[in-house]
């Protein structure tokens, strides 16, 4: 149940008439809301959009993202496979993000790319 204003957020901010509250959820407050238990394998952010009277938007979750150290963003996980991982032992679970090459690897800058 999302909080009655976006100042109720640990975070919060307006962007195009839209308020946003955030709160990275601590350990208690994981627990609290979840029946499985995602520490350790997941950070979990609530976040609430509040939309100025007659503003009407939609929020896709392949459009959303937060951003975290060092401009990379975070996006939403499918509810399906966060529930599929935790139908194995943990033992046996793959990586949900690939693995990086270790040593360092060289990224072409994209507007040099097209020169």
């Amino acid at each position: 149940m999302p909080l009655p204003r976006m100042t109720s957020y640990r975070d919060s901010t307006e962007i195009a008439g839209i308020g946003v509250g955030a709160t990275l959820l601590r350990k208690g407050e994981i627990k609290q809301r979840f029946i499985t238990d995602l520490e350790g394998e997941f950070i979990v952010v609530e976040v609430a959009l509040f939309p100025e009277s007659g503003v009407e938007f939609e929020v896709l979750p392949e459009k959303f993202g937060i951003r975290i150290d060092g401009g990379r963003t975070a996006r939403p996980e499918n509810p399906k496979v966060i529930a599929g991982r935790f139908l194995q032992p943990a033992c046996c679970r793959p990586p949900l993000f690939p693995r990086r090459k270790q040593g360092r690897q060289r990224l072409q800058d994209p507007v040099r790319a097209g020169r």
